[in-house]
Formats: structure tokens, sequence, C-alpha cells
């Protein structure tokens, strides 16, 4: 009797526990890794407060201070740079808007969702159709690569 079919089967079987125990696992997992969990759109709309009530007012100036804080150092540094385009597309700043918003959506994937604070999906989507069919309309400029390339992400493609 051969001992190669012993280790064979040895081999198989090792795999295939091994194979059942990948599957208990979640998904990064077993390297310490830890997805971002979605946060409340109400608590960060809320936690926005002030910012908000400094634009609206005309006080772009300090908001834009506040929001380029919270970018850096958090709370909610996707939803700040996603304000920080907002008021940049009002200024006509559109390059700059549209690249603060891709940081955003690229740190924080949940703004390009239906239910995103602020509704930053639905007005993203309109600023860009807007600057396509406008300003931007037929001009090959890196700008409108980025903007392509947002509209992408923002319908469920990659970039």
């Amino acid at each position: 009797m051969s001992i190669r079919p012993l280790i064979a089967g040895a081999a198989l079987l090792c795999l295939a526990a091994a194979g059942w125990q990948v599957t208990l696992i979640e998904p990064g997992q077993a390297f310490g890794y830890r997805a971002p969990q979605r946060p409340d759109p109400a608590a960060v709309e809320k936690s926005f407060a002030d910012e908000v009530e400094l634009l609206k007012s005309g006080k772009s100036t300090q908001a834009l201070l506040s929001l380029r804080r919270r970018a850096e150092k958090g709370p909610f540094p996707g939803p700040a740079l996603y304000l920080m385009g907002v008021e940049a597309y009002r200024q006509g700043a559109y390059s700059q808007a549209v690249e603060h918003w891709q940081k955003g959506v690229k740190l924080y994937p949940y703004l390009g969702d239906r239910d995103a604070p602020f509704g930053a999906a639905k007005r993203m989507n309109m600023a860009l159709a807007e600057l396509k069919s406008g300003v931007w309309a037929g001009k090959k400029r890196s700008e409108t690569a980025r903007m392509h390339a947002l509209m992408r992400r923002l319908a469920g493609g990659c970039e």
C-alpha cells in the first residue's frame, strides 16, 4: 500500500476545512481592517448646521475655514468636501467644485447614494449636467475628464 493516496487525501481534507473556515470570516476581518460605518444622514446634516447657516447668511469665508478644518481633521471629511464643492460651484469655481466633490466621493462613497446627506448625489448630478451642457459643453479640458469620471462614479460605475 502506497502512502501517496493518504497524503493526497489528507491535503484535500485540509483544503476543504480551510475553505469552510474562510466562509466564516467577514470581508477584511482577517487583517484587522474594518470598513467605515455608514453614518446616519440626519446626524451628518445636524453636525454641519453651523457651517450651513454661515453659508446661507453669506459668511462664506468663515464657513469655508470651518469646512476645511473638518475636511482635514473630521468628523465627516467627505460631507465637508461636498459642501466646499457646493460653495465653489456657487462662486463659479467649477473645476474646484468638481475636485472637492471627487475627493469627497472617494473618501465617502455613500455621498453618491440616493439618501446621502444634503441630497448630495442629486445636487452633484444636476450641477454636473449643467456644466456638461453649459459652461463646459464641447470643451476638452482636464476638468471635463474629472467631471465625466465623477459622473460615472455617481452612476455606480468606477472611475
